[in-house]
């Protein structure tokens, strides 16, 4: 038996160590896999994935508004943020668009194309007038008059009238018209120029709200086309103006 004890106690079989040996030994090398690998797991892998913002801050909380709330909160805010207001998103872009009520058009086919009735789609005050002149768009000499300004070539002289050429076709002025009284049923103010008697009958068999008219190088063939409108209470006609028709 005490053969037996001293070849297990002899230095050349030792016992094999544990792991709580292993764990108490050496302390630093585990030290090390233990803070390293909780900062190897913080850091992604793809830094595509990387954000400056947190998710909950990209949530648009006015999506929990219906349209017509957010509508009417929007109706009161001051005109002055309009602007700012249809720059934060389309949603709000589409709804600003229904709180304009005047426009002036300034590109004939923004009419033409029905993107002005879906971008402001209660409109009742409209200004035609400088969306029937062609002129360049790319010039910068701008003729400005009290009734009416634009955009004038290089060749431009100063005792030239404004010709036919100038103005968009009566027939292509009509058109427009028809597809505005289509599109805003609710008109109550128009400025137009070098339209026509079906053009004008037209805006009156749609827009049976309209009280005010206002029409430029006109004639009296264009009467019948007024006295179509019922409700018409202030009539404004210009046949001419001076150094320019």
């Amino acid at each position: 038996m005490s053969a037996l004890a001293d070849k297990a106690d002899s230095p050349l079989k030792k016992k094999p160590p544990s792991w709580s040996d292993i764990w108490l030994k050496n302390t630093k090398p585990l030290k090390h896999v233990v803070f390293t690998m909780p900062l190897q797991s913080l850091s992604p892998k793809d830094p595509k994935s990387q954000t400056l913002i947190p998710t909950f801050a990209n949530i648009d909380r006015t999506l929990l508004l219906s349209d017509e709330l957010l509508l009417q909160i929007l109706s009161k805010l001051p005109h002055l943020q309009r602007n700012p207001n249809s720059l934060v998103c389309k949603r709000w872009l589409n709804l600003q668009g229904r709180l304009i009520r005047s426009l002036k058009i300034l590109d004939w086919d923004f009419l033409e194309s029905g993107r002005l009735f879906t971008r402001f789609p209660n409109l009742t005050h409209v200004d035609l007038l400088n969306g029937c002149l062609l002129s360049p768009r790319d010039s910068g000499i701008l003729l400005t008059h009290r009734l009416v300004s634009m955009q004038m070539g290089s060749g431009f002289c100063s005792n030239r009238k404004f010709l036919e050429e100038d103005l968009l076709p009566v027939e292509v002025v009509d058109k427009g018209l028809q597809a505005l009284a289509n599109g805003c049923p609710n008109l109550r103010r128009l400025v137009v120029i070098n339209a026509s008697e079906l053009g004008l009958l037209t805006v009156a068999e749609e827009c049976l709200t309209l009280q005010e008219l206002e029409l430029h190088k006109c004639n009296d063939n264009v009467l019948r086309g007024i006295a179509a409108c019922e409700n018409l209470q202030i009539v404004k006609l210009v046949a001419n103006v001076d150094g320019l028709y």
